[in-house]
């Protein structure tokens, strides 16, 4: 996903964005560890690094709105063909209005792939893409910068404890391996994705305040009325190749994705009437959850399961 490239331009004075790199450094070593033993089926460290990390990093997530054992059953079986997921809002800012993003996505027949200028350190250069995750936890993360950012209610784990912790280890690698790769397109890169502020555009989308695209994992949306949404996605038609440490966290396509190529939505619990009305009104008859649901059931699962790094 594109926020990650970010943190290499943080205003100095960005309590936002020290709070992300406080939070991705204090976690790395506990992040190679759990990689290292989930690698190695070590079954015992494992177990207690997930431990730890729901105590220490998670604490005492609460999730308030409570679901039947049909409901959860129902949302896990409309799940199991999710393969990917992408993290969006209803809104957007877009020049000098508000775009409805979401009615959009459904009077267009699905997704379309936006500009990338991010592409160019993954090894595609400059593309139309649209960004993926196989992680429901990090595309939720994306999708809630669309609301209250890390104070969006009934979450297990907050976007920016869940976003330090996976992007930590991929700048430890990028800053290494792709070193060299990172030097060579910096310039470019930036005159790209910064305004004459110095400010990254990317998180301006959702927040005008943001200085830096990490800030609005915090801020959230300064949109009135806008609200996160989590989508479904089957498959996609073709996959962009990207560079190693791109290829671990993230997935790309050049084609758009065709509502037939959607699970389902997930978006607040208050705003099921609402989508289903927009559904409605443009004859889509696909599944709508409530996100809360979903973090339920990803309660249920271990941190490294939730993050890829382990099924137990």
């Amino acid at each position: 996903m594109n926020a990650k490239m970010s943190a290499m331009t943080a205003h100095k004075n960005n309590d936002f964005q020290r709070q992300f790199l406080k939070l991705a450094v204090r976690r790395l070593p506990h992040h190679i560890l759990l990689a290292m033993a989930s690698k190695r089926s070590n079954r015992g460290l494992t177990k207690l690094l997930n431990a730890y990390a729901v105590k220490t990093f998670l604490k005492h997530p609460g999730i308030s709105l409570h679901y039947s054992d049909a409901e959860i059953t129902t949302y896990k079986n409309s799940v199991k063909s999710t393969a990917l997921w992408h993290g969006t809002g209803r809104y957007h800012h877009a020049e000098d209005d508000t775009k409805d993003v979401f009615t959009s996505i459904i009077a267009n027949g699905g997704l379309k792939p936006a500009y990338d200028a991010y592409g160019i350190f993954s090894g595609g250069g400059e593309m139309h893409s649209i960004s993926l995750t196989t992680l429901r936890i990090i595309a939720r993360s994306y999708a809630d910068m669309h609301g209250r950012g890390y104070k969006e209610p009934n979450r297990y784990g907050d976007a920016l404890t869940w976003v330090s912790y996976y992007y930590g280890l991929f700048y430890t690698r990028l800053y290494t391996l792709n070193a060299f790769k990172v030097r060579r397109h910096w310039k470019q890169w930036h005159s790209l994705t910064h305004d004459e502020n110095g400010d990254n555009t990317w998180g301006k989308k959702v927040n005008t305040s943001a200085q830096d695209v990490w800030d609005v994992f915090c801020l959230g949306s300064d949109i009135p009325g806008n609200y996160p949404i989590l989508i479904g996605v089957k498959k996609i038609k073709s996959q962009v190749t990207l560079s190693a440490i791109f290829n671990e966290c993230e997935v790309r396509t050049l084609e758009p994705i065709l509502l037939n190529y959607i699970s389902h939505f997930e978006v607040p619990a208050s705003k099921i009437t609402i989508t289903k009305e927009i559904l409605a009104s443009h004859g889509c008859t696909l599944p709508v959850f409530a996100i809360e649901l979903g973090e339920t059931v990803a309660s249920t699962q271990t941190f490294g399961a939730l993050l890829g790094l382990s099924t137990r």
